[in-house]
C-alpha cells in the first residue's frame, strides 16, 4: 500500500511540475534533430481540414491542458478507481494477517475492522468471537513450528486445515479465506483445501455463523 500511496503522489507531482520538465526535454530533442518547435503562445492549428467556428486556443492550452493534464488525470482516475478508500483500508487490514516473519505484521484491531466491513459475513456476535479467537490464535501459531516457514495467507489457510486448527479457529480461518480471495486468490481455491466432510465439520463448529455458503 505504500507503493500505491507513492504512485499517487508521483502522479500529482507530475501534474503539478512535470510539464516544464517534459517540454524542456522535448525542446532539447527537437533542437538536436533540427525539428521546428511551435511557439506555445501561438494559436493551435488542427491538422487536416479546418472547421468553421472552431474555438481558438493556444498551443500551450492544447498540449498542456488538453493532452498532458488529461493523460495524467486518467492515470490518477484509474488508480483511484482501483484503490478506493474502502479497498485501500481492506488491503491494509489484509496485510495484518500475513504469516511472514512469524506474523510480524499482525494487528488484531485492523482485522476486526476488516470483519466489520463484511456485515453479511460477520454478525456482531461473530466479531466478538473473532476478537477472542485472534488473541488465542496469534499466541498459538507463533509458538508452533508448523507455521514458522509460511509466508502467504493462502499457505496459512492450508496449514490451518492440515493441523485441524481451522476447527479451533473457524472465524480466523474464514478471515484467511476472505484475505486470500481479496489479494488475488479465489475463495474456491481456499475451500479446495477442505474435503466435503471437513467442510461440514467446520460449519458445525462455527454454529452456522462463519460460513455463508
Amino acid at each position: 500500500m505504500e507503493l500505491v500511496k507513492v504512485a499517487k503522489e508521483r502522479l500529482q507531482n507530475l501534474r503539478d511540475e512535470g510539464w516544464d520538465i517534459l517540454f524542456g526535454e522535448v525542446s532539447s530533442f527537437c533542437e538536436k534533430n533540427k525539428i521546428s518547435i511551435p511557439s506555445m503562445n501561438d494559436f493551435y492549428v488542427p491538422h487536416g481540414r479546418v472547421r468553421r467556428k472552431v474555438i481558438q486556443i493556444t498551443n500551450l492550452h492544447r498540449y498542456k491542458l488538453d493532452l498532458f493534464y488529461v493523460v495524467v488525470d486518467r492515470q490518477r482516475e484509474e488508480l483511484n478507481n482501483r484503490f478506493t478508500e474502502i479497498t485501500t483500508e481492506l488491503l491494509l487490514c489484509v496485510t495484518c494477517l500475513s504469516p511472514k516473519d512469524t506474523f510480524s505484521s499482525f494487528d488484531k484491531d485492523k482485522l476486526i475492522r476488516m470483519a466489520r466491513l463484511y456485515p453479511f459475513d460477520f454478525s456482531p456476535v461473530d466479531v466478538l468471537a473473532l476478537d477472542s479467537q485472534l488473541e488465542t490464535f496469534i499466541l498459538d501459531v507463533r509458538s508452533n513450528s508448523a507455521f514458522i516457514d509460511i509466508t502467504e495467507v493462502g499457505s496459512l489457510a492450508q496449514k490451518l486445515v492440515e493441523t485441524k486448527k481451522h476447527i479451533v479457529y473457524p472465524l480466523v480461518f474464514f478471515t484467511c479465506e476472505i484475505s486470500f480471495a481479496f489479494t488475488g486468490g479465489h475463495r474456491n481455491r481456499a475451500k479446495s483445501f477442505l474435503s466435503h466432510e471437513v467442510r461440514e465439520e467446520h460449519v458445525a463448529q462455527s454454529n452456522g455463523g462463519c460460513y455463508d455458503e
